[in-house]
């Protein structure tokens, strides 16, 4: 599935294939991947790190901002963008 099909479904039509996917064996990430550049058009903050992890069965997009920004940000709970979770975290922190 590309980024303008899934950008077309709705939230619950994401949920669904998202629980299906076999995230340990990658199924997603490349979509993940792209959800994470575009979001990069939607957030306030410049930031040039970003990371897709498996967490459980779930992949989530970690935002990677410099120091001031992170003061900025909410970085209090995630959030979802496209049917993913999303949180931020210190740029000195980034790993690959």
């Amino acid at each position: 599935m590309n980024l303008t099909e899934w950008k077309s479904l709705s939230d619950e039509e994401r949920r669904k294939i998202s629980d299906s996917w076999d995230t340990l064996n990658g199924e997603g990430l490349d979509l993940a991947k792209q959800v994470a550049t575009e979001f990069k058009n939607h957030c306030r903050w410049n930031y040039e790190k970003v990371n897709v992890f498996n967490r459980f069965t779930e992949l989530v997009i970690c935002v990677y901002l410099e120091n001031v920004d992170y003061q900025e940000a909410d970085r209090s709970s995630a959030f979802t963008y496209l049917g993913f979770r999303f949180h931020y975290d210190k740029v000195n922190n980034y790993f690959e």
